[in-house]
């Protein structure tokens, strides 16, 4: 077989693969989402100050939106909302964390913007540590949370284990895990997987025991030493959660 056909192949179940792994999610934050004073489903006719006085309250959740997740010391992120211009400013911003700011190093803790677009300066003075929490609140009473990490002071503390399932033992079978870890802002997760022989009758599942959505859960199967075929998950055994903290 020749090169160039070699090279097809492989592109094409490159293309196969991604589009049923769904290898990019669709992003939740638009770069830049501004008032266009075009009505939406809510009836917020953009962001005049007529609408202002009479901003309907549809419920839309206010998203926060981060230029990154990850903030070194002396250095600072942006901050916006993306509503797709449904919920209702201003918006009052709280930051909580041990040397986190806004608008500069040592600015204040809270702050209000006008509009979607409108950015905020999120700092890290000289001796921050561990993690920050932000939490956004439009004038309809609607929140949202978001967090950042300062990346080089800081330790992860366990702050969540739940135990999903049992396996019992049972000569002649073997299992396995498979664990997938996902960190976003301050928080790291952990889903693992249980797999095994005669799992049908081993595995007893406790209650529902949802994966976190960030896991990158991309494969359903583990290998179980000794054993051949690959053997497929049959659920979430354990998972756990940490917090980026100060040490």
């Amino acid at each position: 077989m020749s090169k160039g056909k070699i090279i097809g192949i492989c592109l094409v179940l490159f293309f196969f693969y991604m589009a049923i792994e769904g290898a990019v999610p669709a992003q939740d934050c638009q770069e830049e989402t501004g008032a266009s004073g075009t009505p939406t489903s809510a009836g917020n006719a953009g962001y005049t100050e007529e609408w202002r006085q009479t901003c309907d309250c549809s419920g839309r959740k206010p998203v926060i939106c981060l230029s990154g997740d990850i903030l070194p010391r002396d250095n600072f992120i942006e901050a916006w909302v993306d509503s797709g211009n449904e919920a209702c400013p201003d918006y009052t911003w709280i930051i909580i964390g041990n040397g986190f700011h806004f608008y500069n190093a040592s600015g204040p803790t809270t702050a209000t913007t006008g509009t979607d677009s409108e950015r905020i300066e999120i700092w890290a003075d000289s001796a921050a540590c561990g993690s920050a929490i932000i939490t956004v609140k439009d004038r309809c009473g609607e929140e949202a949370t978001s967090s950042v990490r300062q990346p080089n002071n800081g330790k992860w503390v366990l702050i969540e284990e739940i135990t999903c399932g049992t396996v019992d033992s049972m000569p002649g079978s073997g299992n396995c895990n498979s664990n997938y870890y996902c960190t976003e802002g301050a928080y790291r997760y952990l889903d693992s997987w249980v797999a095994g022989t005669n799992m049908g009758m081993r595995w007893h599942p406790i209650g529902d025991c949802t994966k976190y959505s960030c896991t990158p859960y991309d494969k359903n199967y583990c290998y179980d030493p000794g054993y051949y075929p690959k053997l497929y998950h049959v659920g979430i055994q354990y998972k756990k959660k940490w917090i980026w903290g100060c040490p």
